[in-house]
């Protein structure tokens, strides 16, 4: 029964503890080693409460352990050269020089953990560069569907809303390589260096970005991928991406695609000869006092945070044998890899704050999929009242941290699931009930009827009325009407909200499967080469089970994908492309 008297925050921070900024407090009773302890809270959990928690610890204890323990201040000769190469401020400098942590490292700390937690899902840790990269790209093109924000988003709230530009996949991309100790760079022609991220291609009205193309190291050679495409670019050797030197030599090697009138690529021979590669890092990335975190938590937990900047620039002149390497941090460009968080972090956040994250969040609440205005229900504030109460119940199940989309990114799909049918359910039943109630149009005529008179009277008469506490006694009021009236509330809500809930719960549901499907694909292919024909037999059949699970929940988001079109466009074709690839490999493993 759906009772919201009250109505619960309609955003992703609902239920969880305030977080605390992290502070320089360097003040300690007694010198105690602070790194076990952190370790073992990071192990536990990985959110920003637990991650400026620790952080805040580590700032009052490490003052009194051994020289050796505390963070090292870059040399001045290093950060005047990061300082130049990220076009970097006073402020960005002050903050890449901090010896304490600072309250941006709590927010990159916890993005970092939610990223290694993916990489640690994928089981590729041993596997070749090519083919780490390969599943990591596939990865972030089944979980970001490609409909583009207003903005680029940092990787975190691109994975959470499943959803982005190609740029945004490249950054996410980005991201997950590094915890993949991979190396990933921006590919564009020489000019790219001072293109901000909102840049709009010549001939085109929407923002791109200002490269066509991302690049992984795999030793001396640079592999492409389109994240814009979703596809790795194809090169001589069809098992493996074109490389920057093989396009730049030889631009007819992408003739397939350049040629291909049907799916036209906005990139010509030209931009292929003037490829160059582009260093992008977060500006946290650099900080000196990272490189101690990593080192105290990598063994136990395995995240990746510092990169040493000027060394990964050196090598990867030295690697592209003539081809130019640059770094891409335009100047005052919020939204570029260095600054993307910050630009989404209040100042006492450690940001800069042009953007909110609470935006995001908004455009992905699904109106249109959840509420129907009831026949004869005009009053705007009867309408908006009962849309906030759908939104409130979406946000609950589907926006609260962690969310079941990052719960399923993370890996963990079997409670996850659980949760979900359980939420399949509930909102089955609830359209069932509705299908055979022969008193609902009745009921829901006296109870429009009702909220009119209650919403263009009553309400308004109270708030005409000076002695009338607005915050208080009106809103105390509406919770009174709505729990007098349950029943036509339901009525009047419970089709088109069971509707919009069963499709997001299937959609994900679908998606968990298909991981796990893909996962154990990838055992399957192993076992296949190394093991004998019963244990291949066996590791064929559990491929087959997932596959065809997963089909079936792709099959039966089909039928149900049209509720959701108005507010996720681009989910359906992508869910038909999962569900091809989902077919395919079911038949495979028979």
């Amino acid at each position: 029964m759906l009772l919201l008297i009250s109505l619960p925050c309609l955003f992703v921070g609902c239920g969880k503890t305030k977080p605390t900024p992290v502070t320089t407090n360097t003040k300690t009773k007694e010198a105690v080693d602070p790194w076990p302890r952190a370790v073992s809270a990071l192990r536990k959990d990985a959110d920003l409460v637990v991650c400026q928690r620790v952080l805040n610890e580590l700032n009052a204890a490490i003052p009194a352990t051994p020289a050796d323990d505390h963070p090292q201040a870059l040399l001045a000769e290093v950060v005047a050269e990061i300082r130049k190469l990220l076009n970097l401020g006073d402020d960005e400098s002050k903050e890449l020089q901090s010896v304490s942590f600072t309250p941006l490292d709590a927010h990159y700390l916890t993005e970092c953990l939610y990223l290694r937690d993916i990489a640690r899902t994928l089981d590729v840790a041993s596997a070749p560069p090519a083919q780490r990269a390969r599943i990591a790209f596939e990865w972030v093109c089944r979980h970001v569907v490609l409909a583009p924000w207003r903005l680029p988003m940092p990787p975190g709230e691109t994975l959470r809303r499943g959803a982005g530009s190609g740029l945004d996949r490249a950054y996410v991309f980005a991201a997950i390589a590094s915890q993949l100790d991979l190396e990933v760079y921006f590919v564009g022609q020489s000019g790219a260096i001072d293109w901000k991220a909102t840049h709009i291609p010549a001939g085109q009205k929407d923002a791109k970005g200002p490269f066509w193309a991302v690049a992984v190291r795999d030793g001396d050679e640079f592999l492409l991928y389109d994240p814009w495409r979703g596809e790795p670019i194809p090169g001589a050797n069809p098992d493996r991406p074109a490389t920057l030197a093989e396009v730049r030599a030889k631009p007819e090697t992408v003739a397939v695609w350049l040629d291909n009138k049907a799916v036209p690529w906005d990139v010509g021979k030209e931009d292929l000869r003037a490829g160059e590669l582009y260093v992008a890092l977060p500006m946290s990335a650099s900080a000196g006092r990272l490189r101690l975190l990593e080192s105290k938590l990598k063994t136990d937990t395995g995240v990746r945070l510092f990169t040493d900047l000027i060394a990964r620039l050196e090598s990867a002149k030295t690697a592209a044998k003539g081809v130019p390497v640059r770094v891409w941090s335009p100047a005052r460009d919020p939204f570029c890899l260095t600054n993307i968080l910050r630009a989404y972090l209040s100042p006492t956040e450690g940001g800069i704050g042009v953007e909110k994250v609470e935006a995001i969040q908004a455009s992905q609440l699904p109106r249109a999929s959840l509420f129907a205005p009831p026949a004869g229900m005009t009053n705007p504030e009867a309408l908006n009242t009962l849309m906030a109460v759908v939104l409130s119940r979406y946000a609950e199940s589907f926006m609260k941290l962690p969310t079941p989309r990052e719960r399923i990114q993370r890996g963990n799909f079997i409670t996850t699931a659980e949760s979900l049918y359980t939420l399949r359910d509930e909102f089955t039943k609830r359209a069932a009930q509705l299908q055979v109630d022969e008193k609902k149009e009745q009921t829901l005529k006296e109870f429009v009827d009702r909220a009119e008179q209650f919403f263009g009277k009553t309400v308004l008469a109270m708030r005409a009325d000076p002695a009338v506490n607005p915050p208080a006694l009106v809103n105390a009021a509406v919770g009174g009407f709505f729990k007098d009236h349950l029943a036509g509330m339901e009525v009047a809500l419970d089709g088109q909200q069971s509707k919009g809930m069963l499709a997001e719960a299937t959609f994900l549901l679908a998606m968990g499967k298909h991981e796990r499907a893909e996962r154990i694909q990838r055992a399957y292919e192993r076992t296949s080469r190394l093991a004998d024909g019963k244990e291949t037999a066996s590791a064929r059949l559990a491929a087959n089970d997932e596959w065809s699970a997963a089909l079936d929940l792709w099959q039966q988001y089909d039928r149900q994908a049209e509720v959701q079109k108005a507010d996720f466009p681009g989910r359906a074709e992508h869910a038909r492309r999962l569900t091809a690839r989902a077919t395919q490999m079911a038949a495979a493993t028979r």
